[in-house]
């Protein structure tokens, strides 16, 4: 996507590098969420193996763990994630440590809930080392926090964007729920420059997109008058008697 693309040094993310995707509140742990299952797509298809998720118990018991069909929606087939439940943020890092020296994987993926003192300068530099070596990419996603000292190439800073509805389409019910849309502010950028973009997911194509600008929702009848138009001029007492209205 060219709003994004042209932020970075090569026109691209850089894959072999530690990343974060925070969410300044812990209410937009959904829009979180799903950006870094955009961003996984996207990797999964340049990259063979599987994708090592990290949940850190903070992170579950406040937005839950990831829905299998969610992941399908994205275009993740759920059979290529490993998910890994520690019972502490200690371990968690361990795992995720563990995980980016591992060059089999397609990428890591790590959730965190607020802020930690462990999850310090220190500790994510260890996982920006270990990613650069081994040159998996390490995608750490942060809930209610969004100014914690961080060693991460990028930061994305994600809160949602409504969307707009499609059209009525064949494929069944979701597809009214319209795309995934984000409100993204790359606020660092060691490979680039920081910028702002509102950014959508296309489903069917596994691709981000800029947002469309409008839609047509009701279209006016050809050679006539706009019958809500006229609608709305009526006056109050010309509405026939025990209608309700």
């Amino acid at each position: 996507m060219p709003e994004l693309d042209r932020l970075f040094a090569d026109g691209s993310l850089r894959l072999a590098s530690l990343h974060e995707v925070v969410g300044m509140q812990s209410r937009d742990s959904g829009a979180v969420s799903g950006f870094v299952m955009a961003l996984l797509k996207r990797i999964a298809n340049l990259r063979p193996g599987p994708v090592l998720w990290v949940a850190a118990p903070d992170a579950t018991r406040e937005a839950g763990v990831v829905h299998g069909p969610g992941l399908v929606r994205f275009g993740l087939d759920a059979q290529r994630v490993m998910a890994v439940f520690p019972h502490r943020l200690e371990e968690a890092l361990w795992v995720l440590e563990e995980g980016a020296s591992c060059p089999a994987l397609a990428a890591v993926w790590g959730d965190i809930q607020g802020r930690h003192r462990a999850l310090d300068l220190t500790a994510t530099r260890r996982l920006l080392l270990r990613a650069q070596a081994s040159g998996v990419p390490v995608l750490l996603a942060r809930h209610g926090t969004v100014d914690e000292p961080t060693a991460a190439l990028t930061r994305f800073c994600i809160a949602p964007k409504p969307s707009l509805p499609p059209g009525l389409l064949a494929h069944g019910p979701h597809d009214g729920l319209g795309r995934a849309g984000w409100q993204v502010d790359v606020t660092r950028n060691r490979d680039g420059r920081p910028g702002q973009a509102d950014v959508e997911w296309d489903h069917a194509t596994g691709q981000f997109v800029a947002p469309a600008r409008s839609i047509a929702l009701v279209s006016r009848p050809a050679g006539g008058p706009d019958p809500a138009a006229a609608e709305r001029r009526r006056p109050a007492h010309a509405w026939p008697q025990g209608t309700g209205r």
